[in-house]
């Protein structure tokens, strides 16, 4: 077999890692060496059982599946290390399938730690259960044809006392699974990314969800942010049997935090005290609430879109976001487009539920609470539907979306993994429709003396209505500059004067309107006002442990802004250095992969480092 080019990066990056092994399945392998492609291990379950911290598992293509009644198709009980993570992972350029029938689970996590997941399908065996089957197993808990999950994470089986933690969950297809579709269950220190669950939890009894994150644990101290699921694609998971232990249907969310404080079941974890972080989600039709935060705290929900969730007649009139005994939770910069006459969100016996530039695309005034900077309206889907096969819940050009969110909380990309540059509502980043150069033929920027003159030109066009001046300091969040009108006459030149532009970058776009509804955008441009060079930057050690020093070419004359994102683009430190060489405390911070971003008036570096 020829090497993939993506492989062989792989393979040079994990040779600098000193006693890692890579391992190769294949179902036309044979279990004895698993070394290379043409000796791969021939199950998932002795790559499992052989790897050690710091190995790769790579995946070929096939269909993996385990015909014993009541097991795993994987079943990952090991412990990686802050260093050394186990990566179980697709080869490059396949797909391996995993195939449930009568297994509780595709990839189960028992107590594990330090594990990446990455590149999987999943496919549960919806296809082979009948409604009325499943109906007449509805008080049978210990069924797995009924109840199979696609990819979980829990407490050891033979060990009550080991919590899995800190597990990567990524660019995963899980699918028609009667049970949820990737869960949690008392886990630390989880990332649940880039992956897509659908058709789940339809003939569980124990009435499951797309993503669920079930009683959250402390495994340490730290307070900060430990737990994410973002750029998650969720559609069509609802429930079909109700709750054994209450008898009606309760939940098909398409994302849910559930009792953290572990308060049920008998849990004496205690109130989980850390952050979970929910962005850049798309999520819809499901049976269930969108996003529902549920006896549990300190949650962030940013950036995402739900649309028509709430499915299921039971549930008919929940909210498409919703807070129930719950505490400490935000909502940001989400786009809410709830059904019939249900509430775009809503809480229930809760306390601190922060509610910020939100779009309500209908209902609004049944919002609870309403929210501040609240937008209403149509937010320009280019095709809503809750079929998967026609949607498309990308943004058109003039959005009311466009620039109407906040930075405060929102991701650094969003759900294309396209980098925010402006402050839009929802997952999908809206790039404003750049004029064709017929039409704006130029458009530049440039101080003069203590200003900054803006100039363009933009050929007469009988529709254009005026143009509007939109000014950032941060490249993200713009604010109204002032306003331009048609020129009266043939001129086809305008001109506007930033009379207060902040001593280094000052970034600016154009906002056109014309005679009708229609809203244009120009490309971002900034220009410097007082020079500042950050020059070549280091970060010394690295990988880093305690403290590290961010060496840059500061001179004193202007500042440089270091931020610092961690693996999932939260934005974890800022920071304005006030010398060449800033010592930077990431003691508290979750071990795992960052990236620095320093930015001065004229230049900017990203520095990628480990935390161990």
């Amino acid at each position: 077999m020829n090497r993939h080019p993506l492989l062989l990066l792989l393979l040079l990056l994990l040779a600098k890692t000193a006693a890692s092994t890579v391992y190769y399945v294949s179902p036309s392998g044979d279990n004895s060496n698993g070394l290379s492609e043409a000796t791969a291990f021939q199950t998932l379950q002795q790559g499992a059982d052989i790897a050690q911290p710091g190995d790769t598992v790579l995946v070929m293509n096939g269909t993996y599946t385990n015909q014993a009644y009541g097991t795993f198709v994987m079943d990952i009980g090991k412990q990686g290390t802050s260093s050394k993570w186990i990566v179980f992972k697709n080869y490059p350029g396949h797909t391996p399938v995993i195939q449930l029938s009568s297994n509780w689970s595709g990839i189960s996590l028992s107590g594990s730690s330090y594990i990446i997941i990455d590149g999987f399908t999943v496919i549960g065996n919806n296809d082979n259960i009948a409604l009325s089957y499943a109906q007449s197993q509805q008080n049978n808990t210990s069924n797995p044809l009924t109840s199979g999950s696609g990819i979980t994470a829990q407490v050891a089986y033979n060990d009550p006392n080991k919590h899995p933690h800190h597990i990567t969950i990524r660019n995963c297809t899980v699918k028609k699974c009667g049970g949820g579709g990737i869960g949690g269950n008392q886990v630390d220190y989880i990332v649940i990314s880039n992956n897509t669950v659908s058709e789940c939890a339809w003939y569980s009894p124990y009435d499951g969800s797309g993503i669920s994150l079930y009683q959250l644990w402390n495994s340490d101290s730290y307070i900060g942010t430990k737990d994410s699921i973002v750029n998650n694609t969720c559609y069509n998971n609802r429930n079909f049997i109700p709750f054994f232990a209450v008898g009606s249907i309760t939940d098909g969310n398409g994302i849910i935090i559930d009792d953290s404080r572990n308060t049920q079941n008998g849990s004496t974890l205690g109130a989980y005290k850390s952050s979970t972080y929910i962005a850049n989600n798309l999520v819809f039709g499901n049976g269930g609430r969108g996003i529902h935060v549920y006896s549990s705290d300190n949650v962030v929900a940013a950036n995402n879109t739900v649309y028509f969730n709430c499915q299921t007649s039971e549930l008919a009139t929940a909210p498409e976001l919703s807070a129930i005994n719950a505490g400490n939770v935000s909502f940001v910069n989400n786009i809410s487009n709830p059904h019939d006459a249900i509430q775009p969100i809503g809480q229930y016996n809760s306390t601190n539920i922060f509610v910020d530039h939100n779009l309500w695309t209908a209902n609004a005034a049944t919002a609870n609470p309403y929210g501040t900077n609240t937008v209403v309206g149509n937010p320009g889907f280019v095709k809503a539907s809750m079929n998967p096969l026609i949607a498309d819940f990308h943004l058109q050009p003039g959005s009311i979306a466009v620039g109407t969110g906040t930075s405060n909380d929102a991701p650094m990309t969003d759900h294309d993994g396209r980098l925010r540059t402006q402050s839009d509502i929802g997952a999908f980043l809206v790039e404003g429709a750049t004029l064709p150069l017929s039409d704006l033929t130029q458009w530049s920027a440039m101080a003069v003396g203590p200003y900054n003159k803006l100039f363009w030109q933009y050929t007469h066009d009988d529709n254009l209505d005026s143009f509007e001046v939109e000014k950032s300091v941060d490249g993200s969040s713009f604010a109204r500059l002032g306003t331009v009108e048609k020129n009266a006459g043939s001129s086809t030149s305008y001109q506007l004067m930033d009379e207060h532009p902040v001593n280094g970058l000052n970034f600016y776009r154009l906002r056109i309107f014309d005679n009708g509804p229609g809203i244009s955008y120009s490309s971002v441009i900034y220009v410097n006002n007082g020079k500042q060079g950050i020059g070549q930057a280091t970060v010394l050690p690295n990988p880093v442990h305690n403290q590290m020093v961010v060496t840059t070419g500061f001179s004193g004359v202007d500042k440089i802004f270091i931020q610092v994102f961690d693996a999932t683009g939260r934005l974890i430190y800022s920071h304005y250095l006030t010398n060449a060489n800033t010592t930077v405390d990431a003691t508290n911070w979750p071990a795992g992969w960052y990236v620095i971003l320093l930015q001065g008036p004229i230049q900017k570096q990203t520095i990628p480092f480990i935390k161990q």
